[in-house]
């Protein structure tokens, strides 16, 4: 993808190897980036799309982080990801290269106000604080309620 440029944003163990990777496959096109925490709404905005290439990681802030900014978002395909992102993401498995590319060129079609506002929509019924304060406070008083 020619015009891509790949921000990954994050710090750990195999950071020179990411980085050494970065430079050799894209150059100047790539860069790691380790910002404070308070500065991510800024690096979300300023993206395209959104790309989670892990395969293990059962459920990563950094997806409603994402979804709340109305990002397309691709990443891996399974039971938890399709129970976090519903219908609001492109799902698939992140170790095929050719499904990898088809489907960011996809996700950079789900840009109109209607996508971004689902995916904000999404994040708002089922993620707000004060929905997941609800569902605690359910939880909390059946088991209050079993053990009583």
């Amino acid at each position: 993808m020619k015009d891509l440029h790949l921000i990954v944003a994050g710090d750990g163990p195999q950071r020179a190897a990411v980085e050494t990777l970065g430079d050799e496959l894209m150059g100047p096109r790539f860069r790691r980036l380790n910002i404070p925490r308070k500065k991510m709404p800024l690096l979300y905005q300023s993206a395209d799309v959104f790309l989670h290439m892990s395969r293990d990681e059962p459920s990563a802030n950094a997806y409603i982080e994402a979804l709340a900014t109305g990002l397309p978002i691709v990443t891996h395909d399974r039971a938890v990801t399709r129970w976090t992102f519903e219908d609001q993401a492109i799902l698939g498995d992140v170790q095929e290269q050719e499904w990898v590319v088809a489907a960011l060129c996809d996700a950079l079609e789900l840009k109109s106000e209607d996508h971004v506002a689902a995916r904000r929509e999404l994040v708002k019924r089922r993620f707000d604080w004060s929905v997941i304060a609800t569902d605690y406070l359910r939880f909390f008083t059946e088991v209050r309620d079993r053990v009583a």
